[in-house]
């Protein structure tokens, strides 16, 4: 008898080590993906061995409890499977096995989040990394805008409050998506998480902050994927109670008509947008363009020739650069050549890399939680879905872990939170009726 408390007392305690653990690594691998990715492989790696260590496997697979469960969980590790495959048909062995490393964390977070006691990940502690994770956001705003005046009083030069200048920590299109996923985070918690006079200002804070800041990025794909997610945002507050058609058609078109006359009415050197609208309509391109545009048309007509070549799957994700280079080559353009671009979108960079196959795999990660988040009304999910697929089509995100790593831990988060634990994936018929309702 004795032998056996002992025995549940150690378990409890060894869980309670685990626990601790898990939690102290979420919380750092969320307070320093805004600014840093140098610790996102040593974290990844402790967080697996954590989980091996806890060892339990009956009861980690319990967890994966029914149908839609086990699709969920086979969908977020197909990335990392295809990519995986793809070592075998690559030539270039080295590059491939980096390209598996840049995919870790799709491997690491369905494993170590789907799989972990409910307690774990409870609500409030879920509302604890949303909340580190806006903080994080607001300090690198914060940081970049001191960095700007700093720079502003040894030289007076505007152009250091916009673009590339303001975000010091990565590329302006990868800083574009975090920040709008935590005006997404900010949306949520306005919404259902707003009681305490200082949670309160913080989400309040971000979402001004937040929209005024991804503007400044000057992202041609974050500008979109903003006014898409304001869009959104707004109709579903208009039409939140009950449908108001007029309003909304109101309010989109003042959301619509807004952007237009900024286009128009703010100069070229602080508009991104012009030179990139006169790119894409004119009839006759400078093959050796450097803008960004001319560049994206460019690359994106090179990285079509070569997935025409190997449509099934691809000439191996190891293989991608060398199989770029020799197509820049032989379009002479210098730019291409000198930079070594890759695709610059990540469906591209996937259809290159593993053919017809990989792309549908890419695609089946991102729709199919889609069609649930979709079917169970989980709006904020939606929001965030749409805005990573809108980004996938200007960059390609997997290859760089301010890209890769963020979207492969956020959107298990994402999917933890709106369908791994609430009701629709969890509770019978017979559940009570509150635990059954939709929540946003």
């Amino acid at each position: 008898m004795k032998n056996n408390l002992y025995l549940r007392e150690e378990k409890i305690n060894r869980t309670d080590i685990h626990s601790a653990v898990f939690f102290a690594l979420m919380t750092l691998i969320i307070a320093v993906q805004p600014f840093t990715f140098y610790l996102n492989l040593p974290i990844a790696i402790a967080l697996l061995i954590n989980w091996i260590a806890e060892w339990d496997w009956k009861a980690k697979r319990q967890r994966i409890d029914t149908p839609q469960k086990k699709v969920l969980f086979c969908v977020f590790l197909s990335i990392f499977a295809i990519y995986m495959i793809g070592i075998f048909y690559s030539t270039n062995t080295q590059r491939a096995l980096a390209e598996l490393e840049y995919k870790l964390w799709f491997l690491v977070a369905p494993l170590t989040i789907f799989t972990a006691p409910p307690e774990r990940l409870n609500n409030k502690k879920i509302l604890f990394l949303a909340r580190i994770f806006l903080i994080s956001l607001l300090l690198l705003i914060l940081t970049n805008f001191s960095i700007a005046v700093w720079k502003c009083i040894e030289a007076p030069r505007y152009y250091y409050f916009v673009y590339i200048h303001l975000s010091n920590f990565m590329h302006p299109a990868y800083s574009a998506m975090h920040v709008s996923t935590g005006l997404i985070v900010a949306f949520h918690l306005f919404l259902h998480q707003n009681k305490q006079r200082q949670w309160r200002f913080l989400t309040t804070i971000s979402m001004i902050v937040f929209p005024i800041y991804i503007f400044l990025l000057q992202s041609k794909a974050g500008l979109l994927a903003l006014l898409i997610l304001f869009i959104l945002m707004s109709l579903y507050l208009i039409n939140r109670r009950k449908r108001r058609l007029l309003p909304s058609l109101v309010f989109v078109s003042l959301l619509i008509l807004i952007p237009t006359t900024l286009f128009f009415v703010v100069p070229e050197p602080y508009n991104r947008l012009k030179p990139a609208v006169r790119q894409l309509v004119s009839d006759d391109r400078d093959k050796d363009a450097s803008d960004g545009t001319g560049l994206r048309l460019a690359v994106w007509q090179a990285s079509w020739k070569v997935a025409m070549q190997h449509p099934l799957f691809g000439v191996g994700p190891g293989d991608v650069r060398d199989e770029l280079m020799k197509e820049y080559e032989k379009s002479d353009n210098i730019h291409l050549t000198e930079h070594q671009f890759n695709c610059h979108n990540q469906y591209l960079q996937t259809f290159v890399g593993l053919g017809l196959a990989g792309l549908l795999v890419l695609l089946c990660y991102f729709c199919i939680p889609l069609g649930y988040a979709i079917r169970h009304k989980k709006i904020t999910y939606i929001l965030f879905l749409l805005l990573i697929l809108i980004n996938l089509f200007s960059e390609s995100m997997f290859e760089r872990k301010a890209g890769g790593d963020f979207i492969a831990i956020t959107g298990v988060l994402f999917c933890y939170y709106f369908l791994w634990k609430k009701s629709p994936l969890t509770v019978s018929s017979h559940s009570s009726p509150r635990l059954q309702q939709s929540s946003v």
